[in-house]
């Protein structure tokens, strides 16, 4: 065998090498995918509620999206599978939010999470709390002077930044009663802060809120 052949084996070696580690490469690796849904408020999942993983490449003037897997909760609204992850991808996993009445949630933790061959944590939990009615009546009802002030803010108990309710601060004699409010159900925590004759104290108050209720909260200061 002269230089030239031994030379041209050795490059199609090589080539070969390149090409298998390419293909593993591309398949990716399989790792365990966790997906659950809760009740925030009961803990109780959602069963058989479906979800799909989207596989997103970027294109040259827009990314693309293809649907890659999909699947069901479990009874226990739980699922873990194994799912191979392709390097150079990434992946987006949603549910569907609706519940078994067709409507849609309050409360969404999150609408979607994306991940890619590279992350540590491949356990996803999303939440979905269903709607209720919040009404609250504002009254002072030991009115001081202009110089009254009260800072009251209302939120539910398993939310880190319940950002739908904007707290409000008022001044005087102030009384208000609020239209209803279509709220998340479950616990809710009522703060407010009283300033009067330059003296100023701190209140809260728990209730909870039943699904589809309309709950009229009178904060009396």
């Amino acid at each position: 065998m002269n230089t030239k052949s031994i030379l041209f084996n050795i490059n199609l070696k090589y080539l070969l090498l390149i090409s298998t580690l390419l293909i593993f490469a591309s398949c990716g690796k399989k790792r365990m995918i966790k997906v659950s849904a809760v009740n925030p408020v009961t803990g109780e999942g959602y069963a058989y509620l479906p979800f799909k993983i989207v596989e997103v490449t970027s294109g040259a003037f827009e990314s693309n999206y293809k649907t890659v897997y999909e699947g069901e909760l479990g009874a226990d609204g739980m699922n873990a599978f194994d799912f191979r992850v392709k390097s150079g991808r990434q992946y987006r996993i949603t549910t569907d939010n609706i519940n078994e009445n067709d409507e849609l949630p309050c409360y969404i933790n999150n609408t979607s999470y994306t991940f890619t061959k590279n992350d540590s944590e491949f356990d996803f939990q999303f939440e979905y709390a269903p709607c209720a009615y919040l009404k609250t009546h504002v009254y002072n009802v030991d009115c001081q002077n202009t110089n009254d002030r009260i800072l009251f803010d209302f939120e539910p108990t398993y939310v880190d930044d319940y950002s739908n309710i904007i707290p409000s601060e008022e001044f005087g004699c102030y009384n208000n009663e609020f239209i209803s409010s279509e709220v998340p159900y479950g616990s809710w925590r009522a703060t407010w802060e009283v300033t009067k004759n330059g003296n100023t104290t701190y209140h809260d108050s728990l209730f909870f809120i039943n699904d589809g209720e309309e709950y009229i909260f009178e904060l009396n200061y």
